[in-house]
Formats: structure tokens, C-alpha cells, sequence
């Protein structure tokens, strides 16, 4: 997981995200993901493995002089914006 911190307790799923980060650019190279779980992760409690799974990206999309600057010099952008 990136940047994202998950907490199950008394049946109340917390997320907790840093919104200050920069974040890595997505594939689609059109905006910053802030905080990702990277696909499907299971939900832990105090009992165990639950049976729910969360799969959660929060994002931010590029400013316009980041779009027209584009390459952007992130070694991370594999795609520019279609």
C-alpha cells in the first residue's frame, strides 16, 4: 500500500490518507495518486481475517502546466496523455 493506513475496529473501517504527499503519477499519466492499497486488500480486525476487501486510490488530477509540460521529469510516467 502507498501512502494509506487502514484500521477495522467495532465494525468501523477508518482510512487514513496524507493529502500533503506529492504522490507518483498514474499510468494514464493525467494525474498523482496520493495513496493507493494497490488492488484488493483484506480487512483485518481484532477477531481476524474478515470476509470484506477494499480497494481504494485517491488521487489528484495534474495542474495545466503540468499537462503542457508534459513529459513531466518523473521517472515514474510511462504514458502521456491521450
Amino acid at each position: 500500500m502507498e501512502n494509506i493506513q487502514i484500521e477495522v475496529r467495532d465494525n468501523l473501517l477508518t482510512i487514513t490518507v496524507d493529502l500533503t504527499q506529492r504522490g507518483r503519477l498514474s499510468k494514464a499519466g493525467r494525474s498523482r495518486v496520493i495513496g493507493c492499497t494497490n488492488g484488493n486488500v483484506p480487512l483485518i480486525d481484532s477477531k481476524g481475517y474478515r470476509k470484506e476487501r477494499l480497494n481504494c486510490t485517491v488521487s489528484v488530477p495534474l495542474s495545466q502546466e503540468e499537462l503542457a509540460a508534459w513529459p513531466l521529469n518523473d521517472t515514474e510516467a510511462t504514458a502521456g496523455p491521450t
